[in-house]
């Protein structure tokens, strides 16, 4: 409500004239505002209740498995078993503290597993190529081995009666054996033979064993070699035994016969004179 400044008196609305006095009337004017006093918090005046400002939001630090893992591939030697998983959970740690995700003071800790893994990566991958290459060299000189050299020695042909007491496919292999180091041409004949003997010993008969096909041809080109022309000659008896037939007759070279001694005559006596 509005009074009349002269007399006091009260009037109904501001800006009218006063009816007891006729001067003219205000309004009362507003009480000045009452001024806002912000005062600092003191220490720790969170603790009397509430939860502490929020001044911003901590980062997750980066976890330390990256680290672990590649420290462990090397000290129990499984290779990218571990340094690849290793290497793996670094990069993307690193990729995160650039991003803003992670605390960055774990960069230098993801930096060394990152490091860590790729060189043992590295290291395993270098040591699968040294060992493929000494594979391939392993395996070429095995192959540069002549096969004569790798064949088992046969038993001692000299005698007829050790060869014969043997099995027909033993003395074969002793055949095989002894032609390793003979020409191509008599190889040539040996293959023929062997083939001939081998179906004529599973074909039952009577009479005399055909000739098998390059043995004679073969033998007279043996005769240089005792050993090898016994063999065959026993090949051939047992082939013919095999199948109930008669092996011919094949009397052995001259060269393989010892040599006789020379006679000697009487020792002369010495006339002793008187």
């Amino acid at each position: 409500m509005a009074f009349c400044p002269s007399c006091g008196s009260p009037v109904d609305a501001a800006g009218t004239s006063c009816a007891k006095c006729g001067g003219p009337s205000s309004a009362p004017s507003a009480p000045p505002p009452t001024p806002v006093y912000v005062t600092a918090p003191g220490p720790n005046s969170w603790q009397q209740g509430g939860a502490p400002p929020a001044y911003g939001a901590t980062l997750p630090d980066p976890s330390p498995l990256a680290l672990i893992l590649a420290a462990a591939a090397w000290v129990v030697g499984c290779g990218p078993l571990l340094s690849i998983p290793a290497w793996i959970k670094a990069r993307s740690d690193i990729r995160s503290i650039q991003e803003g995700r992670l605390n960055p003071s774990g960069l230098g800790m993801c930096q060394v597993a990152y490091w860590v893994a790729l060189i043992n990566v590295i290291l395993f991958g270098f040591g699968l190529v040294i060992a493929a290459i000494a594979m391939i060299f392993m395996f070429a000189a095995v192959a540069a081995v002549p096969k004569h050299m790798t064949v088992r020695a046969p038993v001692s042909a000299s005698s007829s009666m050790s060869v014969s007491a043997r099995p027909y496919e033993a003395v074969e292999r002793d055949v095989e054996n002894l032609m390793v180091a003979r020409p191509e041409s008599e190889r040539k004949l040996w293959r023929q033979a062997c083939e001939d003997l081998r179906i004529m010993r599973r074909q039952k008969g009577t009479g005399m064993l055909p000739v098998a096909k390059g043995l004679p041809e073969l033998l007279r080109a043996a005769e240089s070699s005792e050993p090898l022309w016994t063999a065959l000659t026993a090949l051939e008896q047992k082939a013919a035994k095999e199948s109930g037939r008669v092996a011919p007759t094949r009397p052995r070279p001259a060269s393989f016969l010892p040599a006789e001694a020379p006679e000697r005559g009487p020792p002369e006596e010495e006339d002793e004179d008187d």
